[in-house]
């Protein structure tokens, strides 16, 4: 659960505000607080935010159903309390898969306290999705959405146009919360699905020439750009003596749009020269099959 609890606190923090608002926080957040509470039991809250009213919102994730969640949620927020000077606000936020259990408080004695409980798939997963913020699209997986393939592929879709990095890290991200609802199977179908030439431009050595080619290339329509981007890829790796990296680069092309390669395939690009490589790499352009690329 250390996975999905990091990634989790990460989208949350980073989000737009579409998840806060639907999780019904009190305003916009001015900063995140990272407190560790003053008990014997060191704890340390999942997330706190000082709202810009300046109250306290605090959000507890939790993946599975426990039976003392209503005394941890009480201590916690009197842990706050002692250090903050304020009494916070509470949602319990639940993301796990089994039917949500947990009650949203206890009365004992003269004690009567109550916090929010909210089953993340009970959240608006359509807002999320329309969202600005990349965190809330990834986030939205976690809802109620019908229709998995179709979240996956809208939010895969937002993702490959981010920047370089960005796009890594929002990836990993998606994977990790595919993970908590089964479906990387789904996750890994659709990235094999992703624009091919989205990912050349994150190349160290043919990213740039890539872009310089298109450029070039634009009067000529995005195709013409693309070939001679790649051509011109292709061509500045093997200039840097990096000719086995350069047709790496193109078996990981190739094997995103038809599979892993037969042993034929892979042995016409380990023998590829250098003109042979590039002229591979301009047929893999249209090639709509191995065939067209290789023979």
């Amino acid at each position: 659960m250390q996975d999905y609890d990091i990634t989790l606190k990460v989208l949350i923090t980073s989000a737009a505000g579409e998840t806060l608002r639907l999780l019904g926080a009190p305003g916009p957040v001015r900063r995140w607080l990272n407190v560790e509470l003053p008990k014997v039991q060191n704890q340390r809250v999942d997330l706190l935010a000082e709202i810009v009213s300046g109250q306290l919102l605090h959000i507890e994730l939790q993946g599975t159903n426990v039976a003392d969640m209503p005394q941890r949620m009480l201590e916690y927020g009197v842990g706050i309390w002692r250090l903050q000077g304020i009494f916070p606000q509470q949602i319990l936020l639940y993301v796990g898969n089994d039917r949500l259990r947990m009650p949203d408080g206890f009365r004992s004695g003269g004690i009567d306290y109550r916090y929010q409980v909210v089953d993340i798939r009970d959240l608006d997963g359509e807002a999320m999705l329309e969202s600005n913020s990349t965190s809330d699209n990834i986030l939205a997986l976690l809802t109620g959405i019908k229709d998995s393939m179709m979240a996956v592929r809208r939010i895969m879709g937002k993702i490959a146009r981010l920047g370089p990095g960005k796009r890594e890290d929002s990836l990993r991200k998606l994977l990790i919360l595919c993970g908590l609802r089964g479906l990387e199977r789904l996750y890994e179908r659709e990235h094999k699905n992703m624009p091919v030439d989205l990912d050349i431009m994150d190349h160290k050595i043919l990213g740039p020439a890539i872009r310089k080619g298109i450029a070039e290339g634009v009067e000529q329509g995005m195709a013409k750009g693309l070939e001679k981007g790649i051509a011109r890829g292709m061509e500045k790796g093997m200039e840097k003596g990096m000719e086995a990296e350069a047709r790496q680069f193109l078996r990981q092309l190739v094997e995103r749009r038809f599979g892993a390669l037969p042993p034929w395939a892979e042995k016409r690009l380990g023998e590829a020269s250098r003109e042979e490589a590039e002229e591979l790499g301009l047929k893999f352009v249209d090639a709509k099959s191995l065939e067209e690329i290789f023979q």
